[in-house]
């Protein structure tokens, strides 16, 4: 355990780049199509605007994962005690109990977290982040997506369109709820400071919006990049990129990294699992001008 333990004191620039390779490979494997990492760095960037604005977002991955489980468990119940019978079933009401409890439970707890929490030293944790001036667009987001699939469900059969309605109703009833509070906020920082853009500077500065918005801009340009020269070479250069801008190592450090990436690249992910690579404009030629003695695969 005292050597698992050392990885904790490895600086977190050096981690990151695994990281991301690992992460934008591991999307590629779904299915190898260019679709994945447009998802991945859409939903990433959403991920990190719910932090920064406070907006949890454990509740959103239980709902992507659940979800469906859920949707069918309430169809098969539907059709088997032929409508909502099964609502007043006693187990059924002993876990909504339970439920309701919980969440009570949880608010409570959470507001005496949120008094005794330094939010100015960044001691919150997961959604008790307090920014209302990015928490407040994010809320009519959620809540246009709940209309929206409302409006879409009321379109479908009888016999699939519950679910998703009730799950609207749900959510649009809690964004009402939410998108109050944040506006309540935003009008005491605006009381407070005494303008907008004195709010906008202060919101921009706790979220670290600038070095955010660079970072995924370097994420982008190396999906751009991929259409072009391919993975194998785009996401080392992203690894390099990102050693040199945000780790500040040494280019001998960067390069080292960047090789061990390649490597593992070439090694792993091609001759091991065979992965089905982008076929970029690189590869429409290389091949034909690349010298015999060098194997393709190494490249593209």
């Amino acid at each position: 355990m005292k050597y698992i333990a050392k990885i904790s004191f490895i600086p977190g620039h050096l981690i990151v780049p695994g990281v991301l390779l690992f992460v934008f490979m591991g999307a590629w494997l779904g299915t190898s199509t260019f679709a994945d990492w447009n998802t991945l760095v859409v939903f990433g960037a959403l991920g990190y605007l719910m932090k920064r604005g406070g907006w949890a977002r454990p509740p959103l991955i239980l709902a992507l994962i659940l979800g469906d489980l859920m949707e069918n468990g309430f169809q098969i119940s539907m059709r088997s005690y032929g409508g909502f019978g099964w609502a007043s079933r006693p187990i059924v009401l002993i876990i909504a109990a339970l439920a309701v409890a919980t969440i009570i439970t949880t608010i409570r707890s959470q507001r005496k977290v949120a008094r005794s929490l330094d939010h100015a030293n960044g001691d919150s944790g997961e959604g008790a982040e307090s920014n209302p001036l990015i928490a407040l667009p994010l809320g009519l987001l959620f809540f246009v997506i709940f209309a929206y699939a409302g409006v879409k469900a009321m379109t479908w059969p009888d016999t699939v369109w519950e679910f998703p309605l009730i799950a609207s109703v749900l959510g649009l009833g809690l964004m009402v709820v939410a998108l109050s509070r944040e506006r309540q906020a935003l009008a005491g920082e605006l009381r407070k400071t005494g303008g907008l853009g004195a709010v906008w500077s202060s919101a921009s500065e706790r979220a670290y919006l600038p070095g955010a918005a660079a970072y995924f801009g370097y994420l982008l340009v190396m999906m751009l990049a991929t259409l072009v020269i391919g993975q194998k070479l785009a996401l080392p250069l992203l690894i390099f990129a990102y050693l040199i801008r945000w780790g500040s190592e040494s280019w001998k450090v960067a390069l080292l990294y960047t090789g061990l990436s390649w490597i593992f690249l070439v090694i792993f992910y091609d001759r091991v699992m065979q992965v089905f690579w982008y076929p970029s404009w690189l590869a429409s030629w290389l091949a034909d001008v690349l010298p015999a003695w060098i194997p393709i695969w190494f490249l593209i």
